[in-house]
């Protein structure tokens, strides 16, 4: 039921604030292996972990446009290679949803970039209709299938993030 498989390593370079190095290291994990979808999810996720948070972690050795490059090249590859996973599906569509200037190839169409966001966690949804994290993300905010999706993620966010990577600390703080 884990979203990401265990990283140790990744987990040590984002508590000594090794931003650099973490990002590093996944991008060349990816290139090593770009058909495993959690090496794609791994440096996509930090990569907008990063942005996202880019003034509270205190970045001074990289430059937002190579994370957001990088950023925007997993989510290119992963539309053409993983687009029939729910996973890729609902983490790319909810971190497009959220803050689509994020990402590169982001033209300034917000509502174009909202729906290509919403339209992946549909799909994720339709891929896998027991998805309790793309019901919640798909429903009203204050329709009973929200609040009921809401309930069943909370009571699973550690088995769905039981590590301690950044990105898994954010789901685990904003869905608690």
């Amino acid at each position: 039921m884990s979203v990401f498989k265990s990283n140790p390593a990744l987990e040590l370079l984002e508590s000594k604030k090794e931003w650099s190095l973490a990002k590093k290291m996944l991008y060349t994990n990816w290139l090593e292996n770009k058909n495993d979808l959690d090496n794609l999810l791994r440096l996509g996720t930090e990569c907008w972990y990063i942005m996202s948070y880019w003034e509270q972690i205190k970045v001074n050795d990289l430059k937002k446009s190579d994370i957001s490059s990088a950023l925007t090249e997993v989510k290119q590859y992963g539309e053409l290679h993983f687009s029939n996973s729910e996973t890729f599906l609902w983490i790319f569509g909810y971190m497009i949803k959220l803050f689509p200037y994020w990402f590169d190839d982001f033209s300034g169409d917000l509502e174009g970039f909202e729906n290509l966001g919403r339209n992946m966690i549909i799909r994720s949804l339709e891929i896998n209709p027991n998805n309790e994290i793309a019901k919640m993300l798909c429903s009203p905010d204050d329709g009973p299938q929200y609040i009921h999706s809401c309930s069943k993620v909370k009571m699973d966010l550690n088995q769905y993030f039981p590590g301690n990577s950044a990105i898994e600390q954010y789901f685990r703080g904003i869905w608690s």
